[in-house]
Parts: structure tokens; C-alpha cells; sequence
């Protein structure tokens, strides 16, 4: 395909980007036989990890919208990411593309492929269990490799990861 079709290819995929645990060993000095006792116990969350479920878009023209996705992905929460987040990002930025998503479930759910079928979108055909080469990938991996810190909030997570996502094609 010539480079002029690739530069209209808008690629997804869905990502989970994890805080790695508050490793900080805190040094508490207590009199003998008072281990437990309340005043020397501090509390710590069961692991210290935060996870963000994401979904997001990119092109040739770099990355694209990054969307918090709020519990379990389903496919109505996916058809309702491509009408309210895709779409109208996508279409002010192009008046034709070719859609790319990969072959899980999700994406193949009836209510999904209606609505694809009801908003004419053209679709990249991806091969079925084939190797990940979707090239959003490499902006996910930039992601978690460039904000490996920890984090206290869900939001705060969220917020480094656009932040990081709006660099351009400088990633």
C-alpha cells in the first residue's frame, strides 16, 4: 500500500499502566514489647500498586487521544469510547481514515460491529491471534518505561500518561 494510505490509519488499543510500589522502609524507634502497639504502626496499602486501564489512538501524525477507561472493559463502554472520544477526535482531525483495533472480543461484539456498520468506518483487516504490531504499542512502552514512579492517585497516574502521550512524535 502506498505511504499516503498509511498516513490515514488511525491505530488502538487498549493498555493498563501500573505505579510501581512505595518501596520506602520507614525507621520507627519504639520501647520494648510495644511492636503493635497503635502509636508505632503506620498503615500501608495491601500492595502500593496503582493500576490505569487506557484506551487511546494514534497516527502517522503521532499520538492521539488517550481515555481512561473506569472499571472493566466492555463492549458497550468500547462502542460508547469509538462515538464520544474517537470519532469526534479522529474526524476533526481527518475527513477520511481506515481504523485500526485488533480482534478481541470486545471489539468483535455485535453492538460494536453495528455501530461500525451504522458510521461507515472503514477498518484495517488484521489477521486473527496475530503477533502485536500495532504500532501504539511502542507509545504504550514509552509511557510506562518514562513515568516508572509511584503514584498516590488515580488521576495523578491518568494525567502522566497524557502528558506523556501529548509529546508529538518526539517519543
Amino acid at each position: 500500500m502506498p505511504i499516503d494510505f498509511w498516513k490515514t490509519v488511525i491505530f488502538s488499543d487498549e493498555s493498563t499502566l501500573q505505579s510501581t510500589p512505595n518501596t520506602h522502609t520507614r525507621l520507627v524507634t519504639r520501647p520494648r514489647n510495644y511492636r503493635l502497639a497503635p502509636q508505632y504502626v503506620h498503615p500501608k496499602n495491601r500492595s502500593g500498586r496503582l493500576s490505569v486501564a487506557v484506551w487511546g489512538w494514534m497516527s502517522y501524525a503521532g499520538p492521539g487521544t488517550i481515555w481512561d477507561i473506569n472499571g472493566h472493559l466492555t463492549a458497550l463502554q468500547y462502542r460508547d469510547i469509538l462515538e464520544n472520544v474517537m470519532l469526534p477526535s479522529v474526524t476533526s482531525l481527518y475527513d477520511q481514515f481506515t481504523f485500526q483495533h485488533d480482534n478481541s472480543p470486545i471489539h468483535t461484539a455485535n453492538v460494536v460491529q453495528q455501530w461500525i456498520t451504522d458510521n461507515n468506518l472503514r477498518l484495517l483487516n488484521w489477521p486473527a491471534r496475530s503477533p502485536d504490531l500495532n504500532p501504539i504499542e511502542n507509545l504504550w512502552g514509552y509511557i510506562k518505561k518514562n513515568e516508572g514512579k509511584p503514584y498516590r492517585t488515580r488521576r495523578q497516574k491518568f494525567v502522566v500518561a497524557k502528558n506523556c502521550a501529548g509529546m508529538g512524535r518526539s517519543y
